[in-house]
Order: structure tokens, then sequence, then C-alpha cells
């Protein structure tokens, strides 16, 4: 085959793989499906992959600039990226698309002139975005790696939207921002999430149900909601953990039905570690001797300090409880302790770092 009859076909590729059936249709977009060259959200989605195709190739694009260019926002099909801005510059009838940086402003200004229209000029700034609270945003967000591109997108997708509305066919426009979205509907806010540990402190001072910080309560959760028929479960080493921390009998009793919530393939291990909870604690109840005790160790622990220490620690976050243990130890290393595994000199000792961390009261 020459050189120039490649070139052909590399353009008239799609034409070549055109279905001329429904059945066709239905074959080539499974076997696009199956592809690990197609993005992440079209991979085992044949039906989608005919519908951005249905969107997408009247607009001129072609079968794969469909997938590339479109991506479903909020349950609705956009166009963004590079795919948009390629669009739009390809237009017969586009005479210019300018976009200047205002540094004093902060602000970017899009024009986009067409033959025998007005030019249509759109701007957005550092401002519109605070007013939006699109800034500031979280550390990992695109708004605070690359704020300047965010305003110059958002002033663009303006000025398309505004321009070019009747050769876009009602197709959302998120040029670039599909970045800052996605990123963020992956990301798991920690300060957000309620711990076991956190719960059962809770339930232990009475209070019906802990609330997340008020920062976390203030983003909106963007990623997809649950089905309602999808069993969330507990993890299982936060249970486990949360067994073993345990403060006394009563605490473990309250504890058992976190057994049920973790996956059935895990309930074994949760059931097992619960038992092994409680033998730790009715062996220390019994009042079995200590193993390998020092001359110097007092002969008895004070149980009623090791209870309310047990309790106000199993509340503690894991982040917290790891500062407390290398400032218990002086060891950088240590990152975990049990308290009922202390003596009475690391007892008192934590006691006065919980004071100085103003977690321990008097009157508790």
């Amino acid at each position: 085959m020459s050189e120039k009859s490649l070139v052909t076909m590399g353009n008239r590729f799609d034409e070549l793989f055109l279905p001329s059936t429904k059945d066709d249709l239905f074959k080539l977009s499974k076997m696009y499906s199956e592809s690990s060259l197609v993005p992440d959200c079209y991979r085992g989605k044949a039906a989608d992959i005919v519908i951005a195709w249905s969107l997408g190739m009247p607009l001129g694009l072609s079968m794969m600039q469909c997938l590339l260019g479109i991506a479903v926002v909020n349950g609705r099909p956009t166009l963004w990226g590079d795919v948009l801005n390629g669009l739009i510059l390809s237009q017969p009838d586009l005479e210019s698309l300018d976009e200047v940086w205002n540094e004093g402003d902060q602000m970017w200004a899009c024009t986009i002139k067409r033959k025998n229209r007005q030019p249509v000029i759109r701007t957005f700034s550092m401002s519109d975005a605070k007013t939006a609270k699109l800034y500031p945003a979280k550390e990992t967000a695109a708004w605070t790696k690359y704020p300047k591109r965010m305003i110059q997108m958002r002033a663009r997708g303006f000025c398309i939207r505004d321009s070019y509305a009747d050769r876009l066919c009602g197709l959302g426009i998120e040029p670039g921002e599909i970045i800052d979205i996605t990123e963020n509907a992956k990301i798991v806010d920690e300060k957000s999430k309620i711990s076991i540990t956190d719960k059962i402190a809770a339930k232990l001072s009475g209070v019906t149900e802990p609330s997340p910080p008020e920062e976390s309560q203030q983003t909106p959760d963007i990623s997809e909601p649950t089905s309602p028929d999808t069993p969330e479960y507990k993890d299982i080493q936060e249970v486990v953990n949360a067994f073993r921390e345990a403060a006394d009998v009563e605490t473990l009793k309250d504890m058992q039905c976190l057994i049920g919530e973790v996956e059935p393939a895990y309930r074994q291990e949760a059931k097992q570690a619960l038992d092994r909870a409680f033998e730790d604690l009715n062996q220390e109840n019994t009042g079995s001797p200590t193993i390998n005790k020092t001359p110097d160790e007092p002969e008895e622990k004070d149980d009623a300090l090791m209870r309310k220490l047990s309790r106000i620690c199993v509340g503690i976050n894991s982040d917290d409880k790891a500062g407390i243990a290398k400032e218990l130890f002086n060891d950088g290393r240590k990152t975990k302790f049990r308290v009922r595994d202390l003596d009475n000199n690391q007892l008192l000792k934590l006691k006065g770092i919980l004071e100085s961390r103003n977690m321990f009261q008097e009157d508790e």
C-alpha cells in the first residue's frame, strides 16, 4: 500500500467504520466500550457511546472526538476542553477569537466576532470566582492549582455559549471546569467523615449523633449519590480498632451491632476481634498478674483514671492520637497506644498531655 493511500485512509477512517445498520452501530459501540483507549467514563457503556456519537457527529466531530470531548456533568452531556475550543475555531463564519488578561483586575476578557454580527465580549475575574464560591477551594482542586487558567476558561465558556448557541445543539459547556468537577468528585474530605469511635464517644456522652466540622458542611457534595439499594458498609479495620480501644465491657456490648455493619466477607474477622477484646477486658477485671512487671512498677493501677482516660481516647481521631503517642513515649515512631496497657506513671503523664490539650476535665 502506497504512502498516499495510507494518508487518504487515515483521513477517511471514520467513514470506513461508519455502521450501515443499527446492529452494526451497537457492535461498533461495544468494541469501543471494551477498549482501554476510550475515557474511563465510557468503558463498558456502549449505550453512552452511541448517544455521544449522536450528539457530537452532527457538530462535525469525529467518532473518537465525540468520546474525548463530551462528558456527563451533573447528568447533562457537556462539551469541554480542547475539543470545544477546536470546534469553535473551525467554524467558517468565525472572524476572530481574542482573549486578554488584565493583571490589575485579575480578569480575563474573551471576545468572539462572527461574520455580519456584533462582537460578543464576556469577562470573568477572581472577584467573580469568590462571589460564586469557586475560590478559595480545596488544596487539590484545579481552582487552587491553576486559578488564572480557570478564570480564563470561565470567560471563554460564557462567550462561546452566548455567541454560538445555534451551533451547540443544546449541549452544555464546561471548558476546563470539568477538571475541577471530576477532581472534587474523587476527593474524600477526611474532616467530613464521622468515625465509628466518634459515634461511640458521642453515645457515651449522651449526644445522639456527632456533626461533621462546619467547614465540611459548607462544601457541596458533587459526587454521585449512592443507590438506596446499596448498603454502605463500615471499614473492617476501623471496627477492629474500635473494639480494641473499648474502655469497658459495657461499651463493648454496645458495639456488638457493628459486626452486622461490615461487609459479609469480613464479619467473621470482626467477631473474632470482638471476642479477643472481651477476653482482654475480662482478664483485666479478674486481676491477672502483669507479665515481666518491674520492681518499681506500682502493684495496682488507678482503675477509675484508666477508665476515664479510655473513654476520652476512644473519641480522639487517629492524627491527634498519633501526636499524643509520640509525646507520651518520647518516641517519634510511636503512633498508637492502648490505655489499659499503660502503667500508673504513663496514665498520669497521659492525663497531663490531655489536660494541656483541653481534652481532660476533672468534672467529667
